[in-house]
């Protein structure tokens, strides 16, 4: 549209192109913004402009807030009021605001060309002609440029802009997403081609840039540019509004490629028809002929994605001395070639941001950019931090290292590059300043301004459908999540259902809320547009997700079959992280099920390969599984050992949330052996980390664990104070297994006063949680103290059958402990039938136990069994002397509960009212 158009309305009379508003013969001043305003909503008159249209328009390089709109309306307004009565401009609640007077638009007879407002749909603009490259560009056979068209049937977008390549936020999430096609046709004849301007007539269109190919003729040595270049490519076209780059790592998720090969039509015609991609770019490198020693050619190709069909070839002369001024060529030419803009002078000044000509800083990033998309993260971050030493300045690899170091777990270090980063980052585009700051604030775990954040990323930039991601991704993480469903809603709105990231981002959310079916249909989506897309890595990510959904309600053949075929599915394409992902779920699959012999060789392969690729936090996870195995099964001493490695690795990672989980761990393995001072210091440290940075489910287990130490203590009132509360937490985060585990303990305290009848219902409603959720072991663990309550309550048949039923499982998971545990009650529910040559020989293998085992916390309840024996055999100095050996362990750890028991067991056994109904 034209900017020599003028308006009029009322009394007022607007000359867009002289920039001057008119009431009668008086000129009315407006400052150059409230112009600028005022003039959207001349050209939108009768139209409703939502406040994001304002923001876009008129603010194109700047986050402001809602209040320097209100005040650009307000100045609007106040200068129309000189007809009086008359309130030209109408505010809809919540949305934006509209331009309700009648308006005429005429065209001034010759106004002066100057320059054109600050809004869309703006006309190519002159800027003066850059200056001679230090390169030639000579352009392969001639070939007239692409005009790109629109079709009407195809919805566009008001706002066109570009996707910064290398700002991928979130982990394994690959793609631009879903939108208006724009389709191509072959080059014409130039004479037969009107010039277009894409922006002015065309939706967003989408370019993916795939790494580029040693032609014959390429130096060995020059293996390096296959990446370093098309990564400075795509960088300098993102710098065109109307042009969204996917390339990178985000594209080989979507499509890996073995080395040395370009993409298939049959491909690019999947991401076209269902990611919206438009163009494709392959190109080819060789040494220059007469050109020196350091001559370097760039050949290019840019393809139909819905055809694959060659539509431009470009080659471009250079030396590989200098790739900046190589590049900056080589955009100039797919610029010319595709009708796009040429960049204004304060866009070419912050080319300066994202690009360089130090060959060995190239190296390292693009060194450190392959590892990262290998998964080798150690590598990637020791290039990367290389690079970045060497150029601060440089923020595509700020922003790679950032990534490197949230992956690997180290999220402290990673939100202080961010940060060092944004002090370089002055003379940068917004977009790339913004996605800094959404890392940093993510890194931090600062959710309010990571969520405030992305909502101006996403604002600013709808289109990009990884914004919209980021923030569902931080509004989830932030507690948020009728919020991040809303954001997931307006993504389906603007991208259609068509993008497996969307819905793999609910499976996100579903599982937060505890909704597991939910969880699972959206991954059962996401797996099916995945396989549609053919992107092997969503496709992974799919099946993990579906798994984990089927797994929690109970269908666990097609979890174990989800979780096999994701692992089968990372393999084929060589994704080690994608394989030890998958074996840590098969192993968790395994390890509720009692089977802990699997469940660690899955863990123990899972901990090799996240060790491999540098994954520290996975390693941290693995190494936590392996931890509980050992405890299972145990190994105090070994489960003690990778506890106390844990810890220091949670710190090293800065990782206040696994930290205090390895504080509760090693808390409860200090209080078996013995240490139960240092076992409380622990669950304190556990508890203030939990709450002084929000953690709720690591609170719930820390009060969890402190309460059943109090219970064992004697204090009971506080016990129960503790662990209501975390029964309180897992209600509210909707924890079913951490509201089985309080209710399990709640039970036990119950007991332990007595009270069986309201011990009972506790336990009977934890393991019913259990068996709804699959958890055969601890469901096993809950009915040994409800077979240990039946003999107390005299219902010693209902213990023996409570022990036939859950000791299967219990030999199948190869718990020991418990396996005494069930021998020793099973001994006492005989003893209680009057069968004591039964009761003697069930002891036994307990008894085996307690003579490797016999100095952890449960081997005194089998002690206790040991005692009643005896003294039904009549060998009451026998039982005598166990009780005594109880007491004093009881009395060493301060276990005051413990205490009161053994007397009131000596009471009931060894009084003489006990000897004489015993003979």
């Amino acid at each position: 549209m034209s900017d020599n158009e003028i308006y009029r309305f009322g009394g007022f009379r607007l000359e867009a192109g002289q920039r001057r508003l008119w009431h009668g013969q008086e000129p009315v001043d407006l400052p150059p913004k409230v112009f600028d305003t005022l003039l959207l909503l001349l050209r939108r008159a009768g139209l409703l402009i939502t406040r994001d249209e304002f923001f876009a328009c008129l603010w194109p390089n700047t986050v402001v807030t809602e209040a320097s709109l209100g005040r650009h309306i307000w100045q609007v307004r106040k200068a129309l009021e000189r007809d009086a009565g008359v309130d030209y401009v109408q505010t809809v609640p919540k949305q934006g605001y509209r331009f309700v007077g009648e308006v005429e638009r005429e065209a001034a007879a010759a106004a002066p060309a100057l320059a054109p407002a600050a809004f869309p749909p703006p006309a190519a603009v002159p800027v003066p002609e850059p200056e001679e490259p230090t390169i030639a560009a000579e352009p392969a056979p001639p070939a007239s440029p692409v005009p790109l068209p629109s079709p009407a049937s195809t919805p566009t977008s008001p706002h066109p802009r570009r996707l910064w390549p290398t700002l991928a936020a979130g982990l394994l999430l690959a793609a631009a997403g879903t939108g208006g096609y724009l389709w191509l046709r072959p080059a014409a004849p130039a004479a037969a081609v009107a010039p277009v301007n894409p922006l002015a007539e065309a939706a967003v269109s989408r370019i993916a840039v795939f790494d580029f190919l040693p032609a014959p003729g390429a130096a060995a040595g020059d293996a390096w540019l296959s990446s370093a270049l098309p990564e400075l490519l795509a960088q300098e076209l993102a710098l065109n509004d109307g042009l969204q780059v996917i390339n990178g790592q985000r594209l080989a998720e979507l499509l890996p490629l073995p080395p040395g090969r370009a993409p298939d039509s049959a491909a690019l015609l999947r991401m076209s028809r269902q990611l919206g991609l438009r163009l494709a770019m392959v190109g080819r490198y060789r040494a220059a002929p007469g050109q020196g020693a350091d001559g370097l050619s760039l050949e290019l190709d840019v393809l139909d994605a819905a055809s694959g069909e060659r539509l431009q070839q470009l080659r471009i002369d250079g030396d590989r001395r200098h790739p900046a001024a190589l590049i900056a060529a080589a955009g100039a030419q797919v610029r010319d070639r595709l009708q796009l803009p040429r960049l204004s002078t304060a866009i070419e000044r912050t080319r300066g941001a994202t690009t360089s000509d130090d060959v060995a800083l190239l190296r390292d990033y693009a060194d450190g950019v392959q590892a990262l998309r290998r998964g080798e993260l150690g590598t990637a971050q020791s290039k990367l931090d290389a690079a970045v030493k060497r150029a601060p300045g440089f923020l595509p690899g700020q922003l790679a290292l950032t990534r490197t170091l949230m992956q690997q777990g180290y999220h402290p270090r990673a939100g202080a590059v961010a940060r060092a980063a944004l002090a370089h980052a002055g003379a940068a585009p917004r977009e790339i300043r913004l996605a800094l700051e959404a890392l940093m604030y993510e890194a931090d775990r600062s959710w309010p301004q990571a969520i405030e954040t992305y909502r101006a990323l996403y604002r600013f930039y709808p289109e990009d459908i990884e914004y919209g991601l980021g923030l569902a991704r931080a509004q989830s993480q932030g507690g948020e999540l009728k919020e991040a469903q809303a954001s997931l809603t307006d993504l389906r709105r603007n991208h259609g259902n068509a993008d497996p990231r969307i819905d793999l981002a609910q499976t996100a959310i579903a599982e937060a809320q505890g909704d597991y079916a939910a969880e699972r249909d959206a991954g059962d989506r996401a797996l099916r547009s995945a396989r549609t897309l053919r992107a092997p890595h969503l496709i992974g990510n799919a099946l993990l997700e579906r798994g984990w959904g089927r797994n929690a309600l109970g269908d666990q053949p097609g979890a174990l079959a989800d979780y096999r075929a994701a692992r089968a599915q990372f393999e084929q394409i060589g994704d080690a992280i994608g394989q030890a992902r998958s074996d840590v779920n098969l192993g968790g699959w395994y390890y509720e099920r009692g089977d802990f012999a699997r469940a660690g060789d899955l863990y123990q392969r899972a901990l090799d390969l996240f060790e491999s690729a540098g994954m520290k936090a996975s390693q941290a996870a693995a190494l936590q599984n392996l931890a509980n195995i050992d405890w299972a099964q145990d190994r105090r001493p070994a489960a003690r050992q990778k506890t106390e490695t844990l810890l220091q690795l949670s710190r090293e990672l800065g990782d206040p949330d696994r930290e205090s989980w390895t504080l509760s761990a090693l808390a409860a393995l200090q209080f078996d052996m013995g240490e139960t001072a240092a076992a409380m210091a622990s669950y304190r440290q556990a508890l203030a980390i939990a709450e002084r940075s929000g953690l709720q489910p690591r609170r719930s287990w820390a009060l969890r664990g402190l309460g059943d130490v109090l219970r064992q203590r004697g204090e009971y009132a506080q016990s129960r104070e503790l662990l209501d509360q975390a029964l309180a937490i897992e209600r509210r985060t909707r924890d079913y297994e951490g509201q089985a585990e309080a209710q399990f303990r709640i039970g036990q305290l119950l007991h332990d006063q007595g009270r069986l009848a309201q011990a009972r219902k506790q336990l009977l409603d934890a393991r019913e949680r259990q068996s709804d959720h699959q958890q055969d072991y601890w469901g096993s663990v809950t009915g040994l103290e409800l077979a240990a309550l039946s003999v107390d309550e005299g219902q010693a048949n209902a213990a023996l059958k409570e022990l036939d039923r859950i000791e299967p499982a219990l030999r199948e998971s190869q718990a020991q402990i418990e396996l005494a545990q069930a021998a020793g009650i099973r001994a006492e529910a005989l003893v209680a039938l009057q069968q004591i040559p039964a009761a003697r020989a069930a002891l036994e293998p307990a008894l085996a136990y307690l003579h490797n085992h016999g100095d952890g916390i449960d081997a005194l309840t089998i002690q206790l069994s040991h005692a009643r024996v005896l003294a039904a055999e009549g060998k009451r100095d026998q039982a005598a002397a166990v009780l005594d050996q109880v007491l004093q362990h009881a009395q060493r750890r301060e276990l005051g509960g413990l205490v009161a028991q053994v007397e009131q067991r000596r009471r009931e056994w060894l009084s003489p009212a006990a000897a004489q109904a015993g003979r």
